[in-house]
């Protein structure tokens, strides 16, 4: 395992860690704004000025001009005009813009997050918007309308991101580590029935859980899903991380679906992320990644940092807060470690020592998953990832989720597009 072992802090009780990290990043964030920070005499709230701006003000944000230090928004609320202040960080923002833009998919959308605050620092799109429409049926009944942002729209299968939440519930409820032995037979990516089946002791090969979540090994986790956790406990963790739950944040987000299985194959089909019906947001993968990286707590995403009166003389700062505790801290370090092997010898691993190889020798901690699944008409590749960035004495972290969605010829996949991402949000972050 990485140097995350050597974390002293990461075993104390969760409410004391929520609280540590709330002063810490209500700190940050009042450091990195020049706007003073004063009570407000009305005491209005963010949510009452929102809840008169059109979300199509708010998508504006998504495109700032390329000479803007730090976006802001008018807008007129109850009679009072008030400039809405962003997280978002102008040149990642513009970059991941560039990036997708150049990506040869059909259609892309990019997250990336500060999982200590939650604050959105880049949310991108790019291709063409509007294939959106075509996916439509993967959705379901359950979203009336889908987001105007491919980054917040949920239709989208969450393939072999899903093996994050089965991994959650067999460490946390069974006690399962990275170094626990399992066995499979048949090829690593297929899930058929016979793989499935109960194995005697000279029979199947044997692979560490480390190993099968890095190389996402289907029959492992489908096994997992049956003789480990059944549908009432992988329901539970699908609803831990907020599967079949509304997300809170200033725009609209699909709710990403999950159904519990009622048969013993769709158990593990659902389990291994071998199915089309667990679907999930860019904005929801990346609070995945969030999770692990900020031991088990998952903050309220925020685009906005607070607001101000148009002279910027008085900003009402919108704290961080936590939205969900999905795992606890010692269950985040599990993950951890089969999210950095992943990066060590699994589905990462050439791109990210590419591209990454100087902030590793930096000290720098990378982890990851990946997922890749058709969509049902066939027509279409969804090509996932998620990863987190993590610096050696713990103080920045960065979570990244990148869907690419491809035709028949392949753009730049998402595990490159990821690197890509991390490797210029780090020295955006070094610059400050």
């Amino acid at each position: 395992m990485s140097t995350r072992l050597r974390f002293q802090g990461v075993l104390i009780l969760s409410v004391l860690l929520s609280v540590v990290l709330f002063f810490r990043a209500h700190s940050s964030v009042k450091e990195q704004r020049s706007v003073p920070v004063h009570p407000t005499a009305d005491a209005i709230e963010p949510e009452d000025i929102l809840a008169e701006v059109d979300p199509e003000q708010l998508l504006s944000l998504l495109e700032p001009p390329r000479d803007s230090a730090l976006p802001a928004l008018r807008v007129t609320s109850s009679g009072r005009e008030y400039l809405l202040h962003s997280n978002l960080r102008p040149r990642l923002q513009l970059a991941a813009l560039d990036l997708l833009a150049r990506s040869g998919t059909l259609a892309a959308a990019a997250v990336i997050l500060d999982p200590a605050t939650g604050d959105v620092l880049a949310l991108a799109e790019g291709g063409d918007p509007e294939l959106i429409d075509q996916l439509d049926p993967l959705a379901g009944e359950a979203i009336d309308a889908m987001p105007e942002h491919l980054a917040l729209a949920s239709c989208f299968p969450a393939a072999s991101l899903f093996k994050l939440v089965t991994a959650a519930g067999a460490v946390e409820s069974r006690g399962l580590d990275q170094t626990t032995v399992l066995k499979h037979v048949g090829r690593k990516h297929t899930l058929y029935r016979f793989q499935l089946r109960e194995l005697e002791e000279r029979y199947g090969d044997q692979v560490d859980l480390a190993t099968a979540f890095a190389r996402s090994i289907n029959p492992v986790f489908g096994k997992l899903g049956i003789f480990f956790l059944g549908p009432d406990l992988l329901t539970r963790y699908a609803h831990e991380f907020l599967f079949n739950r509304d997300l809170p944040f200033e725009l609209p987000v699909g709710v990403s679906q999950y159904s519990m299985p009622e048969e013993e194959f769709a158990l593990a089909e659902a389990a291994s992320g071998f199915n089309k019906s667990t679907t999930l947001s860019p904005l929801h993968a990346a609070l995945l990644a969030a999770t692990v990286v900020n031991h088990g707590l998952m903050m309220k995403p925020r685009l906005l940092t607070g607001f101000s009166d148009p002279e910027e003389k008085l900003l009402v700062h919108t704290p961080p807060s936590v939205l969900a505790m999905p795992i606890d801290a010692d269950t985040s370090l599990t993950l951890a470690a089969l999210m950095e092997e992943t990066v060590r010898s699994g589905t990462c691993r050439k791109t990210f020592r590419r591209r990454l190889r100087r902030f590793e020798q930096a000290g720098m901690t990378f982890g990851a998953k990946t997922g890749t699944v058709n969509d049902l008409t066939d027509r279409y590749k969804i090509d996932w990832t998620i990863a987190y960035s993590e610096a050696e004495d713990h103080a920045k972290t960065l979570a990244v989720a990148v869907l690419a969605i491809h035709g028949e010829s392949l753009g730049i996949r998402s595990s490159e597009l990821t690197a890509l991402l991390l490797s210029i949000a780090l020295d955006d972050q070094h610059r400050g």
